[in-house]
This record gives C-alpha cells, structure tokens and sequence, in this order.
C-alpha cells in the first residue's frame, strides 16, 4: 500500500449527498413497512450508516462503490411490481443510490490523483533502471511491486535516497535469462491497423482490438506474444477499466462501469467498443481518425503468469487491465481501431490477400531464423 493511502485509511468521508441519505432512509422505511427480505445483513448495516450520515471507513467507501457500479442495471427506481418486492431497487438505495454512486466515485478517482502525486514528489530519479525515492515507506511499497521486500539507503547528489528492496542487487538482479519481469509492474502495449469511418447521426464508437493474440512483437531486446486465454480471468472479475487518450488519465473516453465503453474476447484478441461523449478532446480524436493521423489501439496491464522459450516470452496471464487507450505512437504490430457509426451496420471482415501472406511469411521464417542462431549460440 502506497504512503499517501496508509494515511487515508485513517480518514473518515461524511460529505456525501442528502440525496443519497434520503434514498437510505426511503430503504430502511420500505423494509420496516414491507418487513422486506431482501438484501444481507452488510447491506442494512450501510444502509443504517448512511441514512444517519455517519463518516465512512476508506474501506466501506470502497465497498459502496463497488456495490453500486454492479447493481445499478436491477435498479429500476420502484420497491414494488405488482405487489411483489424488486429487491435490486430497493438495495439500490439502501446503498445511497446513483447520487452516492457518482459521488464515490469522485472521491476514489481523488484519492489515485493523491497516490500519483505523492509518488511522483517522493521518485527523485533512477539507477541502474531502478526508481529511487527520498523516503522509506515509498521505496518498500515499490518494492511489493517488485516481489521482494525492505528497501535500503544510500547516498545520491549529496541525499540519502532508498531504492526498493533489502539490498542493491536484489533490486537488480535479473531472472529469465536476464529480462526482468517482476509481478506487478504495469505495462504498456500499443498496436497500429488500418480503420474505417461510418457516418452516423446518433454519435460515433470507436471499435478496435487492445490485443492480439499470437503475434510477435519485438519489444526492446526479447519478443513477446500474448496466448488466447490470457484476458479470461481478469474480464471475469468485471474490472473497471477506462478507456483513455494516450494513456492519459487527464482525457477519459469511456469507462465499463458507466456502459460506455465495452469489453470481450474473440478469436482475434481483446475487442474494445467506446461510445464516444462530446468533449472536446473526443471530438478532436474523432476528427483525427477520419483524417487517419491516428490509428493505434493500446493497453495497459500487470502480468500474473507468463512463460519463456529462449528470448520469447508468452503472456499466459493478465493479472490487471487499467486501461485500454487509442494513442498517437505506433509500438506493437498488430490490431484495428475503427470509428462508426452508432447505428445498425454489419462490417464486413478484410480479406486476406497475397500481399499480406506474404507478409507473413516472412515474419515466421525470420522468427525461425533468429531463433535457430540463438540455439546455435547456446550450444557453442
């Protein structure tokens, strides 16, 4: 746990709506009247906390959102259907409601902005690819990213600095043949493709693929490729995942908990749909995607489980996705980002041609060569 969230455990949040403590209330009243049985004892208890408007735990903060982001398609604003309870409302408001929804919401997205900052104020440089920070407590929170533990000192531009774990080499060291791939570190892959635009009057989505699966791809000095079934734990947990431009949190596009942007898995790779808003920003990006200035699809993960041939490495496991994003620099070979429009179409796949079996072709017979001379390396 970073520094700044030690210190927010502690806090106590109490601002939130009248409205939502009204909707508590509303609840508790239905379930005297009704002698309701729906909901947990967990869920009556907040209900209880919120409709006197008592402070909420960083912890119960976390849970009233979460709770709310998956049981707000049963809400339908009504306790009774002929004369029969609708459980999903009623626990709706017991919660707080949409209004206690945003709101949380908004305080959850302040706090990351406070984990950021303080990170970066604290991250003073780096060595040796290592970030080192100007106190303990950051530096041993990196060093859970990492997979080891502690941190230690030294001296750095006339400071004492700390870089994660107990000592310089275990900080260091390099495990798979030297690529270092510790669990939890967050990556970033960015994949340019050809698009099409549809015009439409009911708004624009953009649909593309974040990731494709089986496809090669130099990254610095070893390639990856990430498997088929390496999305299929994480979208089973329902993650919330924003859709971003260029990774920047500054310019959301969509998120999963607000329905406008979705996520799935095909026998391509990981499928995104983005229903675009009509910021600015959105429109801009709309407008650079017919002119075709841009067409990368990209994501941003933590890996729970990979595995190593030689200088390949195949992504088994995808422990975290934060965020998919269409972004302006190329890195990652292959995947579509199309903008359409919000209507009924039916988009007929490319056909493959000669040209791109060719291609291909020659990709694996490149992939094979370089791996037949790393075997001839090895075994001289």
């Amino acid at each position: 746990m970073k520094l700044i969230a030690k210190k927010l455990v502690q806090m106590a949040y109490n601002n939130y709506p009248q409205t939502a403590v009204n909707a508590a209330k509303r609840a508790l009243k239905h379930k005297k009247e009704y002698n309701s049985k729906c909901g947990t004892s967990v869920g009556w208890r907040s209900a209880g906390i919120i409709s006197k408007k008592e402070p909420l735990t960083l912890d119960r903060l976390k849970r009233v959102f979460s709770f709310l982001s998956r049981a707000k398609v049963y809400n339908t604003g009504k306790f009774l259907k002929d004369g029969k309870e609708i459980c999903g409302s009623v626990m709706y408001a017991a919660w707080g409601g949409t209004t206690m929804l945003n709101w949380a919401r908004k305080q959850l997205e302040k706090i990351e902005k406070m984990e950021e900052e303080n990170k970066a104020r604290a991250r003073v440089g780096m060595i040796d690819g290592v970030p080192i920070y100007d106190n303990k407590d950051e530096a041993e929170a990196k060093a859970e990213d990492l997979g080891c533990s502690g941190s230690h000192s030294m001296e750095y531009e006339g400071k004492t600095v700390y870089m994660p774990c107990s000592s310089h080499n275990a900080a260091t060291e390099d495990d798979n043949e030297g690529y270092r791939q510790a669990e939890g570190v967050v990556h970033k892959r960015t994949q340019p493709s050809d698009f099409e635009l549809r015009e439409g009057k009911t708004g624009s989505t953009i649909v593309g693929y974040a990731a494709v699966f089986n496809t090669v791809t130099q990254i610095g000095h070893f390639r990856e490729q990430i498997a088929p079934n390496a999305f299929d734990r994480v979208l089973t947990e329902n993650p919330d995942t924003v859709a971003l431009l260029n990774h920047n949190r500054d310019y959301v596009l969509g998120r999963t908990s607000s329905d406008t942007l979705k996520l799935s898995v095909d026998e391509r790779g990981l499928k995104y749909e983005l229903k675009l808003g009509n910021q600015s920003y959105a429109k801009d990006l709309a407008e650079s995607m017919k002119r075709g200035d841009i067409s990368q699809s990209s994501f941003a993960f933590t890996i729970e489980r990979d595995s190593w041939d030689e200088d390949l490495r195949t992504v088994e496991e995808i422990k975290g996705l934060y965020d998919v994003s269409v972004v302006t620099v190329p890195a990652y070979p292959e995947a579509s980002a199309t903008l359409r429009a919000e209507e009924n179409c039916s988009c007929a796949p490319k056909k493959e041609t000669k040209k791109t079996v060719e291609v291909e072709k020659k990709s694996a017979s490149k992939v094979r060569a370089t791996r037949t001379k790393n075997k001839i390396k090895k075994n001289k």
